[in-house]
């Protein structure tokens, strides 16, 4: 539901789950609702929800033992540092999860994590290591290593906005995949995240038309969600392209 574009109501839910969990008194299931909520703060690009949740969630899943549920939400912890500028122990964060997911077997949402471990990556300006983590990635899917495609779209968002900042022309035809990946998925979130990366491309290329244009009609598509940084930063491009 939150990749469908539906964040108000998608979090309702979790919050909902996780009092469920309380009431149940089952300590993994409470683990997991943690987690999950954690995890969906990463797909909101919610960088303060994941501050504020991750330590009791953390300290939780270390109290009963639960390894998987901490790499998980060490992953997205070092991926929220990275973004709000404590690069170094993002990147390590990052980099510890992934490997514990990757030495267990765990592959469940695994495009997601890792197209989180190369943003943390590409927000440290680490552009190198965060191409070879997707690039790796997309490989893996190509040759049915992994079945999950969840954020399929979302690698190919952020190797085109790496390629845009190397100034490759290619950068434009991996947005397109990303934009074409998440239309097929009914992936609204990861439209208009594509979208928004590319009219930022077509503005500095003076096409504000076009852009505006393609901007409108996915933001125009959400009915909910408005508080998110990605409808945020949807709405202020609209307004710079007005």
């Amino acid at each position: 539901m939150t990749l469908r574009g539906y964040a108000d109501q998608a979090l309702k839910q979790m919050q909902d789950a996780v009092t469920l969990a309380r009431e149940l008194d089952h300590p993994f299931t409470l683990a997991a609702a943690q987690t999950f909520s954690l995890s969906m703060s990463g797909f909101l690009r919610n960088s303060d929800a994941i501050f504020q949740q991750v330590e009791p969630a953390m300290a939780y899943s270390a109290e009963h033992v639960f390894p998987l549920l901490i790499a998980i939400q060490t992953i997205v912890n070092g991926w929220a540092l990275a973004l709000t500028g404590k690069h170094a122990m993002g990147v390590s964060r990052t980099k510890l999860g992934v490997e514990i997911l990757q030495a267990i077997g765990f592959n469940f949402a695994i495009t997601h994590f890792l197209s989180l471990h190369a943003d943390a990556y590409a927000e440290a300006g680490m552009t190198s290591e965060a191409m070879t983590i997707i690039d790796k990635a997309l490989t893996m899917l190509a040759a049915g290593q992994f079945d999950d495609r969840t954020s399929e779209a979302e690698l190919h968002r952020i190797k085109g906005q790496l390629l845009l900042h190397a100034g490759s022309p290619d950068a434009e035809a991996s947005l397109w995949i990303a934009i074409s990946i998440a239309r097929q998925q009914g992936a609204k979130l990861y439209e208009l995240r594509a979208i928004t990366s590319l009219c930022r491309l077509w503005r500095r290329q003076g096409k504000r038309d076009q852009a505006r244009q393609m901007l409108s009609e996915i933001y125009g598509w959400f009915t909910e969600g408005f508080d998110t940084p990605d409808l945020k930063e949807g709405k202020a491009l609209l307004a710079e392209l007005s």
